[in-house]
């Protein structure tokens, strides 16, 4: 996975927790300062890592807004309005500093330099312009609100999934049961609940595209973990009920089932797909497989280049200076062998299952595919998990017109 995208998550829930921490304690100066910095360097971190981060916290504000302003649920009587314009302004100050400090592009100006940054990223073009979504290709910038429901639907452990249907189920049972467990459950839950929307208003409200998967969602998943959650607690908490006992026990069936699966696809994990995804007709192709390219080393280790005197070489899907970097460590002494060619050319094409598209004449008249299909041949060599292929090296039968 991009390392990046871990890094947002991370900050996201960080910055989430300490801004309640802060709220429930600030009338101790030494622990809201204490939450204050932490939480504009966790800040700092997330948007010199990727400058939207600060899109994704809008629940955040929202929440802080509300809670502060209105509600008024988790702050206490003595809460001070001055202090906290004070406090944001600490939080602004030591953010912008440690933004700063580690982001040499904008050391030229540390004024304007950032703002420059920031609105040309607004209209800058940004990751892989297509997609697919339960065997459907398409633009990027044309996904449907459903993209991330979707994703998350055939990518979750069933486990998973089966405890968001009986949250559903028993919804009624949980929210009497926490409310008297937790101190303003029912409050709480209304906002974390907002971030299981954020996907559609990002999506929807905004002109980026979105592609690979859950990858730009990742923020997101620590949120939709959080009934999974409680679902278990309450079960291990209701376990003397029969009802729950057997629900229990379908659960951790479920779980031991997917931790053979996890253990079975290492240690490309991020290539999972649950049992619904191998329902309908050409199950394989319903979703990009190793949209990273993280199979190709293994795939370059199991090439048995002595069989052969020359290959003519093209790719699909996968970047190709990476390639070139495993040949160099791993088939040092048969380099000499490989050809990347154009495409009329080619003998063999290397790829893995990524959407791939043809312009023709025509720049208005997309012709989009996966790799997968568009090079027919004989598999040479392939690596798979669970049956399903995720990076292949084939002999093209005819040629490429």
């Amino acid at each position: 996975m991009n390392p990046k995208d871990i890094v947002i998550a991370c900050c996201h829930v960080w910055i989430f927790y300490l801004i309640i921490r802060y709220l429930k304690n600030q009338s101790s100066t030494a622990k809201s300062n204490k939450y204050i910095y932490l939480g504009s360097i966790f800040l700092a971190i997330g948007t010199g890592t990727q400058l939207l981060f600060f899109g994704t916290l809008v629940p955040i504000f929202l929440f802080l807004l509300f809670e502060v302003f209105f509600f008024k649920k988790i702050i206490k009587k003595d809460f001070n309005y001055k202090s906290l314009f004070i406090d944001f302004f600490k939080f602004i100050i030591v953010f912008y500093i440690f933004l700063i400090f580690f982001w040499p592009a904008a050391h030229s100006n540390i004024i304007l330099t950032p703002y420059k940054i920031f609105i040309k990223s607004l209209s800058a073009a940004r990751g892989y312009g297509f997609n697919m979504v339960n065997g459907e290709v398409l633009l990027s910038k044309d996904v449907s609100i459903s993209y991330f429901y979707i994703n998350f639907f055939y990518k979750s452990p069933e486990f998973l999934l089966f405890a968001y249907l009986i949250f559903l189920f028993f919804i009624s049972y949980f929210f009497k049961f926490f409310n008297k467990v937790f101190f303003n459950f029912s409050y709480k839950f209304l906002f974390l609940s907002l971030f299981l929307f954020m996907p559609i208003f990002i999506i929807k409200l905004t002109s980026f595209g979105v592609y690979d998967g859950l990858r730009l969602f990742l923020w997101c998943v620590p949120y939709f973990l959080i009934i999974p959650s409680l679902v278990t607690y309450f079960l291990i908490k209701n376990f003397k009920k029969n009802i729950f006992k057997c629900i229990l026990y379908v659960y951790v069936l479920l779980f031991i089932i997917f931790s053979f699966v996890f253990i079975s696809v290492t240690p490309y994990h991020y290539t999972y797909l649950n049992i619904f995804s191998q329902f309908g007709l050409n199950s394989p192709e319903k979703f990009e497989g190793d949209y990273w390219g993280a199979t190709i080393k293994e795939l370059v280790q199991k090439i048995d280049f002595s069989k052969y005197e020359k290959i003519d070489l093209i790719t699909c899907g996968i970047n190709r200076d990476n390639l070139k970097e495993y040949l160099k460590i791993y088939q040092n002494k048969h380099i000499k062998k490989i050809n990347f060619v154009k495409e009329e050319n080619a003998k063999y094409v290397l790829m893995t299952n990524r959407v791939a598209y043809d312009v023709g004449n025509n720049v208005n008249a997309f012709k989009i595919d996966t790799c997968f299909n568009k090079y027919i041949g004989t598999t040479v060599v392939s690596v798979s998990r669970l049956g399903r292929e995720l990076s292949i090296i084939r002999f093209l039968e005819t040629p490429i017109k």
